[in-house]
């Protein structure tokens, strides 16, 4: 019997291996108090119902040549003001859901399809003498880049802006904001695509003897949001939640199978 092993587990969604650093999957059931006059005893009486499944992911993001992408270039570019050379940068993407769960859903299991989505930028950066502050309130046509080839294109609308300094550093714009409508990526998708159809999600757990696969899930699920994130000394941080509908299958596999 051997231990399972993180660096040889695989996530393929979509049949397509998607590279991480960290996973959680995690499944709750929803418990019902049925507690009445026919309860035996002085304790609670409860039934499980519905189980929902999520599986947590955070890697890296790599270009479409599988190179991990660096925040070093980060720039937010609007045409109307100009480019902002950001230290911080950060961009959500998280989709709302409907609940289809009814009497032919599998009787452990929920049913939902994502709806509208709502995407949210923040960023900081140095202020600068003779660069105009970006306004508030207004929806702007703006790039956000986390690298030369990497970057969203959209509506932008600043909802806040907080401006700190402290006497041994310089001058800092904190702005959060959230865009309007569709947005492009480039390279489409930028990670991994979010809401649109359902994927098929295997994980494959392994063990070093031999690399076999004791263990795997599986199911159907939707990419309910993610999260790319970076500064400037670091690497473009992407972080995907995923939440599975309908019925899960598990195997253990015999070593050698």
């Amino acid at each position: 019997m051997e231990k399972l092993l993180g660096k040889i587990t695989s996530i393929n969604i979509n049949g397509v291996e998607l590279p991480f650093q960290s996973h959680t999957f995690s499944e709750s059931f929803n418990v019902i108090d049925v507690t009445d006059t026919g309860t035996a005893g002085d304790g609670t009486e409860t039934e499980v119902g519905r189980a929902t499944r999520d599986l947590k992911i955070e890697g890296v993001l790599r270009d479409t040549l599988g190179k991990a992408v660096l925040a070093k270039q980060i720039i937010a570019e609007i045409p109307m003001l100009g480019d902002f050379g950001l230290t911080t940068l950060k961009y959500s993407e998280t989709y709302a859901e409907v609940d289809l769960t009814d009497g032919d859903t599998e009787i452990n299991s929920t049913e939902f399809m994502p709806t509208f989505a709502e995407r949210k930028v923040s960023f900081d950066l140095w202020a600068k003498d003779t660069q105009e502050m970006i306004q508030r309130g207004t929806s702007l046509e703006t790039t956000i880049r986390f690298a030369p080839g990497n970057y969203i294109d959209g509506l932008i609308r600043a909802d806040s802006i907080s401006v700190q300094g402290e006497v041994k550093g310089a001058v800092k714009y904190s702005v959060a904001g959230t865009m309007q409508g569709n947005v492009v990526e480039t390279p489409n998708p930028l990670g991994i695509q979010c809401g649109g159809s359902a994927k098929t999600i295997y994980i494959t757990y392994k063990s070093e003897v031999g690399e076999q696969s004791p263990k795997r899930i599986y199911g159907t699920g939707y990419v309910m949001s993610k999260e790319l994130s970076g500064d400037k000394d670091s690497e473009v941080k992407l972080s995907i939640s995923i939440k599975l509908t309908g019925a899960i299958t598990e195997q253990t596999f015999e070593p050698g199978v």
